[in-house]
């Protein structure tokens, strides 16, 4: 996703699509890229933040990486035990 687009800027769609789904993957992309708006991106959760022109192979490991990583946290949060509050009790 682009910082600059003529409906909304990325920062802003960023923000919605994180407040929708925390779980979404988001890159953001941009040609007027400066150290504010990184910061802002990655803070407001942004997988990454690339400047322009990107490298075809470069978007492409992004990508896997992304949905490496997206599988891994889905199998951990599959995989993760539930746990009593209960600590005085016996273990078996």
């Amino acid at each position: 996703m682009d910082v600059r687009m003529p409906e909304m800027d990325g920062l802003e769609a960023l923000t919605q699509i994180k407040a929708a789904d925390p779980r979404v993957f988001v890159v953001i992309m941009t040609a007027h890229s400066n150290l504010q708006d990184a910061v802002a991106a990655i803070k407001g959760g942004a997988y990454d933040y690339l400047e322009k022109p990107v490298q075809p192979a470069k978007l492409a490991q992004i990508v896997k990486k992304a949905l490496e990583t997206q599988e891994m946290v889905s199998s951990l949060a599959i995989s993760a035990p539930v746990l009593d509050d209960d600590v005085d009790s016996e273990f078996v």
